[in-house]
């Protein structure tokens, strides 16, 4: 039985940002003949299209088994829009959405150039599919997040932001909300940025303080020693003993 794993920080989701710099929800085109525009035939398609049918692909190794399959959460995502019927015969669809969880390697090297550690960065990839061909026009990847942030569902924010695609390839304009869901991770990695830069300005500023403090007492200190110098030369009436 797959679940979601609940991460009980927001700042974890802050620290993933750093492997997902650029890979922000996105669409992507396959390869395709440069009179071709898959883009506009997918919107022309998804734009006449009153049913759509959605097909799990299944997951590619390497994808979390604490995940929850995001078919159904995406099913219900887009029965909520309501700007399409779902089907479950494909050959009844105006528009097929074949969805895949994917994943995407990376590698960790050490200062010495050795290889540390070898992960996986999930993603959730729909292609928008031709139901009379069968060919794929065009293909949406989400980051496929997960914990919570301030008691939101990242996993779920995720899938959301699969409709929010979908939305702007049909030429529909997005809550501000969406619209920050979508910037989720490039707002993360800025905020990190920010205090990391803040954090440093900090430890330079204690630092200085520090070194301030210090000299001040420092010289305080050499005062002290002086007038004690020269109060002990007064009282034993020793002559030119003062430091």
């Amino acid at each position: 039985m797959r679940f979601l794993y609940r991460l009980h920080s927001a700042v974890a989701a802050a620290l993933i940002t750093a492997f997902f710099v650029g890979t922000t929800a996105s669409a992507q085109q396959p390869a395709a003949p440069a009179q071709y525009l898959p883009e506009a035939s997918a919107q022309q398609l998804l734009m006449d299209a009153q049913t759509v049918a959605l097909v799990d692909m299944g997951e590619q190794p390497g994808w979390p088994q604490y995940r929850a399959n995001a078919v159904p959460l995406l099913e219900a995502s887009l029965k909520n829009w309501g700007r399409y019927r779902v089907v479950r015969d494909p050959a009844q669809a105006d528009v097929i959405l074949q969805l895949t969880e994917t994943t995407q390697p990376f590698t960790i090297y050490g200062d010495d150039g050795s290889r540390e550690y070898i992960g996986h960065h999930p993603y959730l990839k729909l292609t928008i599919v031709n139901p009379h061909s069968m060919e794929p026009l065009w293909t949406i990847t989400v980051p496929a997040l997960a914990g919570l942030d301030h008691k939101r569902d990242l996993f779920d924010m995720s899938v959301e932001n699969v409709t929010s695609q979908l939305k702007l390839l049909n030429g529909m304009p997005l809550a501000k909300q969406q619209t920050a869901d979508l910037n989720y991770l490039e707002t993360k990695r800025k905020h990190a940025e920010h205090w990391l830069a803040v954090g440093g300005l900090l430890m330079v500023g204690a630092f200085a303080t520090a070194v301030i403090v210090g000299k001040l007492a420092f010289d305080k200190s050499v005062e002290d020693g002086k007038e004690q110098q020269k109060e002990f030369c007064i009282q034993n009436h020793i002559p030119n003993c003062a430091v």
